[in-house]
């Protein structure tokens, strides 16, 4: 006798919370994403983004509570741009876009991304959570773009010549001319070995700090930034290093960057705290942001496309009065945050999505039977045509 489990089953292995990072080769979760009403927004907006030329630039910020699925949504995104929309991970989403009533829209959106029908050229997928490892803004993104590309197996010289590259060939060269590096009594590099990996491998700012001091003891007085700004092709910036990569990967197949930054909002937390401490430069960080999204995310340059994605607990601007930052302060943060896609896209659920019940409903997919069984009944249900 054929009973109901036979052509419905009930997934019963779904996690409360998920790490985006750790989830980016986790079928399991992609798989188990319940699209939610917002959703569709995000679709759009990605329609939007990926076209060749994108209205209001490619930067935006995702904003929602704790509970609404933001990070599995990053899980799914992420797989979209690395593996296409054939990915079997994602056929369930599809699947339950489409039980909604958004077939056409999945359609929509993928014409636009695989225009012509021609063969998914994917996406360099780099990925930052929270703080992004500390550092600045543009060493965070800079490091997240590294990792990025050493996870895709592209050739590092895909990246070009990096400030912190820059400096550990600059390093060799003054130590092989007998230059003495005497490390400050705290440092964390006692050695020419160690700064030389704290920039080329870690891209850390404080070993580029270190590097400056000793650049300018040893010639004298000279500011290492100073001496790189006239030389081209030394990427300083975040911006800088981005669009160098997103020209060169055009070559090796890839259609151009995307960066999802899951808890964003942390990040900038982190940021006005250290500003109001004395120890962070909100004007400098700000600065950087902006350029990085006006440079980098806009569509000034055709056939260039980077797209970042900030996904965060409140507006941008939002974060000023929570911190209690002065007018200056939170002028400098609206400003930041108009550059990005107006409006943000909220990530909310609606009343019934609150009671729980499209998470209920996201658990129950048909077993192969039960899509043949259902397929038959389609058609019959079907009008014939006269």
């Amino acid at each position: 006798m054929t009973k109901l489990v036979d052509w419905i089953a009930v997934s019963d292995n779904e996690q409360p919370f998920i790490h985006f990072e750790d989830s980016l080769n986790d079928d399991q979760v992609v798989s188990g994403y319940v699209p939610v009403k917002s959703t569709l927004d995000v679709l759009s907006y990605l329609k939007e983004a990926t076209a060749t030329h994108a209205s209001q630039g490619r930067a935006v910020i995702c904003y929602g509570s704790y509970g609404s699925g933001k990070s599995r949504l990053c899980s799914v995104l992420a797989r979209l741009f690395r593996d296409g929309f054939d990915c079997p991970a994602l056929k369930p989403v599809w699947n339950k876009l489409t039980a909604r009533g958004e077939g056409k829209r999945l359609k929509s959106l993928r014409q636009t991304m695989v225009p012509g029908g021609h063969g998914w050229r994917p996406w360099l997928v780099v990925t930052a959570y929270a703080g992004g490892s500390g550092g600045t803004f543009s060493t965070c993104l800079i490091r997240a773009l590294f990792q990025a590309v050493e996870r895709a197996g592209l050739d590092k010289s895909v990246l070009g010549t990096t400030i912190y590259q820059a400096a550990g060939q600059l390093l060799r060269e003054m130590a092989d001319k007998g230059a003495e590096y005497h490390p400050a009594p705290d440092s964390r590099y006692a050695t020419v070995e160690q700064l030389k990996r704290g920039l080329e491998d870690e891209h850390c700012d404080e070993a580029l700090d270190t590097f400056r001091e000793f650049h300018r003891e040893k010639m004298l007085g000279q500011s290492f930034d100073e001496r790189m700004s006239l030389f081209v092709g030394v990427s300083l910036e975040a911006q800088d290093v981005f669009n160098t990569v997103s020209e060169n990967i055009q070559q090796q197949g890839y259609e151009g960057i995307v960066v999802i930054w899951d808890e964003f909002g942390f990040f900038i937390e982190e940021l006005l705290t250290g500003s109001q401490k004395g120890n962070r430069s909100l004007g400098q960080e700000a600065m950087s942001l902006q350029n990085f999204i006006e440079q980098t995310c806009s569509t000034a340059s055709i056939g260039r496309k980077v797209l970042f994605l900030g996904f965060t607990h409140v507006g941008l601007s939002e974060y000023g009065g929570r911190q209690g930052l002065g007018d200056a302060d939170e002028e400098r943060l609206s400003t930041v945050s108009d550059r990005f896609r107006d409006p943000s896209i909220a990530v909310t659920l609606s009343v019934t999505e609150n009671e729980g019940y499209h998470l209920l409903a996201g658990m129950i997919h048909r077993t192969e039977a039960g899509q043949q069984l259902f397929a038959k009944v389609k058609l019959r249900m079907e009008p014939d045509e006269k």
